[in-house]
């Protein structure tokens, strides 16, 4: 298979670890804030974004005959317009692989490795990335395929907090009916770079039920999201949930196992390999933006990402900083998503159309 080829199932689980990251353990925080013990619902229904997403992403490019993303812009918008369309989603996809960096590095100094400065934790991250990038999308679907399975393994703790919660923290059910749209706009960002579909989807291999795997990889990571979302209310209560920075691993750090002295300490190990993994794949996204156009190897995009991440992640070191600037753009990145992908959804069968005229 060609390394920048993937199945539709490494379609299905590229598009789940993009989106379940670093977001993981912010769940049920700035929700409650907003939506008190609905917030769990906001999450679920939340989901129908990523939905949008992956079809309009499906209706392009089966409309453009599965032509590269570079080309079905320059065809459906024009060479200056579609340029601009692609700075768009790099500076998105910039900005968050230099929030989730950056991120990562805070929440390890401020656990279990503060001996440690925010570079000596990006750095390496980086580079890590930047290897696997190299090797080709095909490599980047086979770590996301891996990294899943180590998702469910990665919340299964969660099931032993059930036992200890209670059903009045989360009652009375649609008890702010109000608060519940100004909820779902703090949760529709746990669902960001679910957009990546845009941009690989051309390159399955099998294009046999490519929509279902899709809308299967959007419905796993909304059950998984819900659940969480739901244990963190069920059992901290939406006021404590509230004020907790990461409450998943401020419950994690709760449980007690008589094998484990320090089970919050391997609860972030393998919390960092499922960031590593979200990392690669925006590592990958913005090399492909670079490289279509720049017209530079995928190898010299890939380092050149790196290092301007190295710099942007900068200004993140900052949690305060990383906030404000995600919230900014990804706001106004979700509107323009759906806006792009249901306009170029209308527009790409009458370009394409046209253009089919044209040879007749």
């Amino acid at each position: 298979m060609n390394r920048d080829t993937i199945t539709r199932y490494q379609y299905m689980f590229i598009i789940v670890g993009t989106m379940i990251g670093i977001g993981i353990g912010f769940l049920g925080s700035s929700g409650a804030a907003v939506a008190h013990q609905d917030s769990w619902i906001t999450t679920l229904i939340s989901g129908i974004y990523p939905l949008i997403i992956v079809i309009t992403a499906y209706i392009i490019d089966k409309k453009a005959n599965h032509d590269d993303f570079w080309i079905i812009l320059k065809k459906v918008y024009g060479k200056l317009i579609g340029f601009i369309i692609l700075l768009i989603f790099l500076m998105y996809f910039l900005t968050i692989m230099s929030s989730v960096v950056a991120g990562f590095s805070n929440n390890l100094t401020q656990t279990i490795s503060s001996f440690l400065s925010p570079y000596r934790i990006i750095i390496p991250c980086l580079l890590v990335s930047t290897v696997i990038t190299m090797s080709g999308l095909n490599t980047v679907g086979r770590i996301s395929e891996f990294y899943f399975y180590l998702t469910i393994v990665f919340i299964l703790p969660l099931l032993f907090l059930i036992p200890e919660g209670t059903i009045l923290n989360i009652q009375p059910v649609f008890h702010s009916p109000k608060e519940i749209p100004r909820g779902m706009l703090e949760n529709l960002t746990q669902y960001s770079l679910v957009e990546i579909s845009f941009i690989i989807i051309s390159k399955i291999s099998n294009r046999k039920h490519v929509l279902r795997a899709g809308i299967i990889a959007c419905t796993i990571t909304t059950v998984i999201y819900t659940f969480v979302s739901f244990v963190v209310i069920y059992y901290l209560g939406w006021e404590l949930a509230s004020r907790i920075d990461f409450p998943l691993f401020y419950m994690i750090g709760t449980i007690s196992f008589p094998i484990f002295s320090n089970l919050t300490s391997i609860f972030i190990f393998f919390w960092g390999l499922i960031v590593l993994k979200t990392i690669v794949c925006c590592n990958y996204m913005v090399s492909y933006c670079i490289s279509s156009f720049s017209g530079l190897s995928d190898k010299t995009s890939a380092m050149i990402s790196s290092c301007i991440v190295l710099v942007y992640s900068y200004f993140m070191i900052s949690e305060h900083n990383r906030l404000d600037i995600v919230d900014f753009y990804l706001k106004y990145f979700i509107l323009f998503s759906l806006v792009f992908g249901i306009m170029t959804a209308i527009l790409v069968q009458v370009r394409y159309r046209s253009k089919k005229n044209e040879k007749i």
